[in-house]
């Protein structure tokens, strides 16, 4: 059969929400949202734009509500300490200018990391939140700060862009996690 793009949601939004959501809640969750667009759609309203922001809601929801974005933090964590590691023997081995100073900044961004898994999976107190969260920012900044570095180097580093994209995304993944969460959730 094929589908009218009048009368059904985006499909790549659709199969997002469908592959996020339990199973058991799938056909119902999907099935009103549907409903609600093609109601919106037949008054005329925007409502491919209201039923990616309802999907939208509802995958974050369903991420973090189901435990999958902080198993998706730790495995960024996981990620990043060990491209630190891998980073400062590396720095140690080929001892290009100035690798001191990078092999104590890639082993601190990797004592970060390894701190916010450990925040993470014990449910540390306020006080350790706020280490992690300092410690999210600082990775943050050198991820960013190594992209755009790359990407104006005369010499293009792949590992450089890879590694500081996953350093930003631990840091917002960390951000949000830690610091932006309701109070109740932390308990």
């Amino acid at each position: 059969m094929k589908r009218n793009s009048s009368a059904t949601p985006p499909r790549w939004v659709e199969s997002l929400l469908i592959r996020v959501l339990p199973p058991s809640r799938r056909d119902d969750i999907a099935g009103d949202l549907c409903e609600e667009f093609r109601a919106r759609r037949a008054q005329g309203a925007p409502a491919s734009f209201w039923y990616t922001r309802q999907a939208a809601g509802l995958i974050g929801r369903q991420l973090y509500g189901g435990g999958k974005m902080r198993t998706i933090l730790l495995a960024f964590c996981a990620f990043t300490l060990l491209a630190c590691c891998w980073l400062t023997v590396m720095e140690g081995v080929l001892r290009h200018p100035g690798y001191p100073a990078r092999m104590i900044m890639d082993g601190l961004l990797g004592v970060g990391s390894l701190l916010t898994a450990i925040i993470v999976l014990l449910n540390a107190a306020t006080g350790w939140r706020w280490l992690g969260l300092a410690a999210a920012l600082g990775a943050g900044a050198v991820g960013v700060a190594a992209i755009v570095h790359n990407a104006r180097a005369p010499h293009f580093e792949g590992f450089a862009v890879v590694i500081g994209a996953a350093l930003s995304m631990q840091a917002a993944l960390t951000l949000w996690f830690l610091g932006f969460r309701r109070r109740s959730e932390h308990a």
